[in-house]
């Protein structure tokens, strides 16, 4: 048999700017540039599961109007209790105003729109010991007060002659306070006691 020999002869291209060519050109000099094609971003709402709500330090009231999701709404339970045990208003207490004060922490949104919140009474009772969400709602009396604003998270407030820190204030309904003025000195000697006499109103 003959034998021969068969060379191959590969050519190769280069492809990586960074192997030729770029030893040569001034660093100062070099063009950087980035491409990118047509990007599809698909949106669509999803309905989040519950989510633990109990024993926050900070809670959202309010409403917002997204220009794509539409309005948003956030309010929250909450249950008043003494600040302190064997409250006393004196005799014959008689009621000037009773106003719920809410503290601003922050704010997010157009600060310009006015917002309108109603104030009820839980007529079932939060436990500190028991875990609550987001899902869970509680029965309510009647309205006991409302509210239409501007927020002002960062102007003090004027309460009785002095200035206090930025917060909502909304008048409830005199009968409420009646109601607490009316209680027993034992339905005011701690919120155990408290709490039943508000349950029972």
């Amino acid at each position: 048999g003959i034998c021969r020999d068969i060379f191959f002869a590969f050519f190769l291209s280069c492809s990586d700017p960074g192997v030729i060519g770029l030893d040569v050109q001034p660093g100062d000099n070099v063009l950087h540039a980035s491409v990118t094609d047509t990007i599809e971003v698909v949106r669509y709402a999803l309905q989040e599961d519950s989510l633990r709500s109990d024993e926050t330090s900070l809670n959202l009231l309010g409403s917002y109007r997204d220009p794509v999701f539409g309005l948003s709404v956030a309010g929250f339970y909450a249950q008043y209790r003494l600040s302190s045990n064997n409250v006393s208003f004196g005799a014959f207490p008689v009621l000037d105003s009773i106003v719920l004060s809410l503290p601003y922490k922050g704010s997010y949104g157009n600060l310009a729109a006015a917002q309108t919140v109603r104030v009820y009474e839980l007529a079932d009772d939060i436990y500190k010991d028991s875990t609550y969400y987001s899902t869970r709602t509680f029965n309510a009396y009647p309205l006991r007060g409302t509210g239409s604003f501007i927020p002002r998270p960062g102007d003090s407030v004027n309460v009785g002659g002095t200035n206090v820190p930025p917060q909502l204030r909304i008048s409830l309904n005199a009968a409420l306070g009646n109601k607490i003025l009316g209680a027993s000195v034992a339905e005011l000697s701690d919120n155990d006691q408290f709490l039943k006499f508000f349950k029972g109103l």
